[in-house]
């Protein structure tokens, strides 16, 4: 009962939540899929920023997010907001669903402690074009429960995770943190990040393929590699 549960929630809140972006935004190419733009119900709200947003519904005890962007200099104060407004509702449930290419380290470390403080729990964007890829991931790994989203039928993107290493512009150029002389403080503070929100064995596979990982390149995990490592608590539907 319990497991059934679970799929007739989260197929509730995949399509949901995707109606909600594609309401907001009916250009998202991750809309291509869905059924035409529907009217946001009352009780959601918008979180816009330059480079993204930020879609909240809340119903009854439960709050649903759903983040759709680039984590930029934007972001932090974007979601602290977002964070504020679904405290307000004292919700038991509270659910953000990732959907990012990624972007700036830090502001990702300082939210995701704040949602583990908080509780909540964190999946990868359930449509085909959903990932979670590069400073996401430090996102997702914030969730106290994890919830990793089917591998596509073609295997591209894996189950939608992706880690690469950290970067930096130089110019017009990207240049990977490991060539870099700030790589000992950068990639301490991601590896104790990575260490409190993951078990052990989840900490080291992540921690591992992210340094290994050129900056220019993406690495996604499988379903399996992110369940049986503890990264991921649970499959979508599981």
């Amino acid at each position: 009962m319990k497991r059934a549960h679970h799929r007739s929630v989260f197929g509730l809140r995949a399509f949901f939540v995707t109606a909600l972006i594609c309401a907001a935004a009916p250009m998202w190419v991750g809309c291509a899929q869905t059924q035409p733009p529907r009217a946001l119900p009352e009780q959601a709200r918008v979180f816009e920023y330059n480079e993204g947003r930020v879609v909240t519904v809340v119903s009854g005890d439960a709050c649903s997010m759903a983040f759709q962007g680039r984590i930029g200099a934007e972001f932090e104060a974007t979601m602290q907001k977002v964070i504020t407004h679904v405290e307000a509702h004292a919700c038991r449930s509270r659910v953000l669903t990732l959907d990012s290419g990624g972007g700036l380290v830090q502001p990702a470390l300082r939210i995701g402690e704040r949602l583990r403080q908080l509780g909540y729990t964190t999946e990868v964007a359930g449509w085909e074009a959903g990932r979670c890829a590069s400073a996401c991931g430090l996102l997702f790994i914030a969730g106290i429960e994890r919830v990793a989203k089917p591998e596509s039928p073609q295997g591209q993107k894996g189950a939608g995770l992706g880690v690469h290493q950290s970067s930096r512009r130089l110019g017009d150029s990207k240049v990977c943190l490991p060539e870099d002389s700030s790589l000992p403080s950068s990639n301490a503070r991601v590896k104790a990040y990575v260490e409190r929100m993951l078990p052990p064995q989840g900490a080291r596979l992540y921690l591992q393929l992210r340094m290994e990982t050129d900056c220019r390149r993406m690495r996604y995990l499988t379903l399996d590699e992110l369940l049986d490592h503890g990264i991921a608590t649970r499959k979508a539907g599981a």
